[in-house]
């Protein structure tokens, strides 16, 4: 039950980190004028929602076998190296096997935006205290 919490509160912080990422990365590459604060909203959305559908029962699924396999004293990387890592895998995953459709997705900025959001959640989370009991704890 805590690796379900904590899975739904890296989805949380994920979105939040992606909707930021994605307006610095709008900001820097376009105009000033041209910066849509409502794009970014929608595209960090989108693309928390796609995760959810796509990627969590197997992701789920995989972090309960994986948590128990992997043995890594320090929790948080343990956390960051599954949570990121199977993002990456199941992205492969996705790409080149099962909807090969989504390819070209893996070469756009959003894709690298996306890992960057999944690498530092875990990191943002344990800042606050009780969030860091609960990754000490599993």
């Amino acid at each position: 039950m805590k690796i379900l919490l904590l899975l739904s509160l890296l989805y949380i912080i994920e979105t939040a980190v992606s909707f930021i990422l994605f307006g610095i990365y709008r900001f820097i590459t376009h105009k000033i004028e041209l910066y849509n604060f409502n794009a970014d909203f929608k595209d960090a959305i989108f693309f928390a929602w796609a995760r959810i559908n796509f990627y969590s029962l197997l992701q789920i699924a995989l972090i309960f076998w994986l948590s128990n396999k992997i043995q890594i004293e320090n929790k948080l990387l343990k956390i960051i190296l599954l949570n990121c890592g199977l993002f990456v895998i199941l992205s492969i995953l996705y790409a080149f096997f099962l909807i090969p459709d989504t390819r070209e997705w893996l070469t756009r900025p959003f894709f690298y935006i996306l890992i960057i959001s999944t690498a530092l959640s875990p990191i943002l989370l344990n800042l606050i205290p009780y969030f860091r009991r609960l990754i000490n704890a599993i």
